[in-house]
């Protein structure tokens, strides 16, 4: 199975979210509460909303969708570190991939690459 990795566009904002709430739901099942992870539902046409926003506007941070065929299995974030105390630092904000994709080697790559635009963007 072959993941192809590209910038996100407000037009991504639903898939991103859907997405997002999937990972977070599987990745997070016994560490966060319950009630916040099933409020995620809830409070899905707000963060579309702020990805749409941050995918128009995305200043430091890039975000990425981590697609299999025409489907969103994943997700990347990386930005300049927040600190401001070292302006050649960034920082790998989020890697997630939906739970049927964990196990794979796909980690890596997804690492690898998150690692790779970081050196690009200095």
């Amino acid at each position: 199975m072959e993941l192809a990795i590209r910038k996100a566009v407000a037009e991504d904002a639903i898939i991103y979210t859907n997405c997002l709430i999937s990972c977070w739901q599987s990745a997070y099942k016994g560490i966060v509460p319950d009630g916040f992870l099933n409020n995620m539902v809830v409070e899905k046409e707000k963060r579309i909303g702020r990805f749409k926003n941050a995918f128009t506007n995305p200043g430091d941070c890039a975000y990425y969708c981590v697609m299999h065929e025409e489907k969103m299995v994943g997700f990347l974030c990386i930005n300049k570190n927040r600190s401001g105390n070292t302006p050649d630092v960034g920082e790998i904000w989020a890697i997630y991939l939906i739970e049927e994709y964990w196990g794979k080697g796909y980690g890596k790559e997804l690492l690898d690459f998150e690692i790779n635009e970081l050196k690009l963007s200095g």
